[in-house]
């Protein structure tokens, strides 16, 4: 997991400090600040033009995993926009906000504990499609009602609408 962390650092730190590359290797030259288009070997299909964001947007985020770990969700109510779609392995839900809010209770009621750490965290936007987006990845670690402890490495992406609230997540998870 480490050595994964530490290649999204590096592609992150390396895509905002080098040059866009042609197909031949050789830098591209700018023209009025833009750079030259990389050719992809399959279709992008959302964007793949991201520049890094407000970085609130990422604190928005890991309130909402401090108030999951902490049991107090009904303090990040307002973070969601009214309707919201979430993702998790095995668990698909489309519903409004209260709905989310009472579903997220549940789950973390079956939990005497919850212990997130967070290795990366970053807000992007795309360029050109406009949607702001908080990638997250961390580990949580679950003590169930009869003490045993479980902890799973967890990746999430969040979605934000035009009004900064949450209308998206999806997280990837497994067992460490």
């Amino acid at each position: 997991m480490k050595k994964i962390i530490a290649f999204i650092i590096l592609l992150a730190f390396a895509a905002c400090n080098s040059h866009t590359l042609t197909n031949d290797s050789s830098p591209a030259t700018k023209t009025d600040s833009s750079k030259a288009e990389v050719l992809y070997p399959y279709p992008i299909g959302y964007s793949s033009k991201f520049e890094f964001a407000d970085p609130e947007n990422s604190k928005m985020v890991l309130d909402l995993w401090k108030s999951y770990d902490n049991n107090t969700l009904d303090n990040v109510k307002d973070h969601f926009a009214d309707t919201v779609e979430m993702i998790f392995p095995g668990f698909r839900m489309r519903a409004g906000r209260d709905s989310i809010i009472a579903t997220a209770k549940t789950g973390r009621n079956m939990s005497n504990s919850v212990i997130s750490t967070v290795d990366v965290v970053m807000s992007v936007k795309s360029t050109d499609k406009g949607g702001n987006w908080v990638l997250v990845w961390g580990n949580e670690m679950r003590t169930d009602k009869k003490n045993n402890t479980d902890t799973v490495a967890i990746h999430e992406v969040w979605g934000l609408n035009k009004d900064g609230k949450i209308e998206f997540m999806q997280q990837y998870a497994s067992k460490k």
